[in-house]
């Protein structure tokens, strides 16, 4: 299982989340003409989470990047913030067992032609599958 439903799942849960962004949580890209504000996730990278005989822990590690979107820049700094709440100190989503841990990644910039101003955030994720 991918770590993005996991993810959006845990989004999803939040009441501060949806009351910015409705339904509007997306893997990999928005929808095409979509209203903002709205979240993305974006893979960077993953691993089965070998141990060191070099069989599978049973334990993947996923990287996302949460992509914060809205047409105020306000809004797309709480919205983050919303973000790194819900997803902090969570145990399990989808019935599944996690460790979320925030990597260095907190860039914000403006999207010149599409009035935007975007948020991106890491996230590492060990999760059982």
């Amino acid at each position: 299982m991918s770590a993005i439903p996991l993810f959006v799942a845990g989004l999803k849960a939040s009441p501060s989340i949806t009351a910015m962004v409705g339904d509007r949580i997306h893997p990999i890209r928005n929808l095409q003409g979509e209203d903002a504000p709205h979240l993305v996730m974006v893979p960077l990278s993953g691993s089965d989470g070998n141990v060191l005989t070099g069989e599978a822990d049973n334990l993947p590690e996923a990287r996302l990047a949460v992509v914060c979107h809205s047409p105020k820049a306000l809004d797309v700094i709480t919205l983050g913030d919303a973000v790194v709440a819900a997803l902090s100190g969570r145990k399990t989503l989808l019935g599944q067992q996690v460790q979320i841990v925030r990597e260095d990644v907190d860039s914000s910039e403006y999207v010149e032609g599409q009035n935007a101003f975007r948020r991106t955030l890491g996230f590492r994720v060990h999760y059982r599958s």
